[in-house]
């Protein structure tokens, strides 16, 4: 048996009020870390094509 680990991460300051919006660039992160072949470690990066909140 294998055991893999992916991790989504976002980053926040002291300005962010809206945690949903904290755990959804997370959660977009950790999905793109089972794109990229699972196994790893992806920071949430705003693309150009973002939808903004």
């Amino acid at each position: 048996m294998q055991i893999t680990v992916s991790v989504g991460i976002s980053e926040f300051n002291k300005d962010d009020t809206d945690e949903n919006a904290i755990v959804r660039r997370a959660d977009e992160a950790l999905y793109q870390a089972k794109r990229a072949g699972r196994n790893c470690v992806v920071p949430f990066v705003k693309s150009d094509n973002a939808q903004s909140n």
